[in-house]
């Protein structure tokens, strides 16, 4: 569930999630390995790609990716919550 908190002091917006993984859970599958494995795992781009049978590069790229995409979720539930 998606909360939107205005902070008068910091003239901001402030998106909260109940449960964290709400956006990570909606990247494509491969993506979403991918981006827990470097991110919050925190294995290296080498071992992920020995892990997932992958080059580096494609390891790289989906990373690249799947912040391409948790950036519009973010944008677009921001819109969606300013409309109200």
């Amino acid at each position: 569930m998606l909360r939107l908190i205005h902070d008068p002091k910091l003239s901001t917006f402030e998106i909260r999630f109940n449960n964290r993984n709400d956006l990570i859970q909606q990247l494509t599958p491969m993506y979403r390995t991918v981006f827990n494995l470097f991110v919050i795992d925190g294995y290296a781009h080498e071992e992920i790609s020995e892990a997932l049978g992958i080059s580096v590069g494609t390891s790289k790229s989906n990373l690249s990716r799947a912040r391409a995409q948790l950036r519009v979720m973010l944008k677009k539930n921001e819109r969606e919550a300013c409309k109200v």
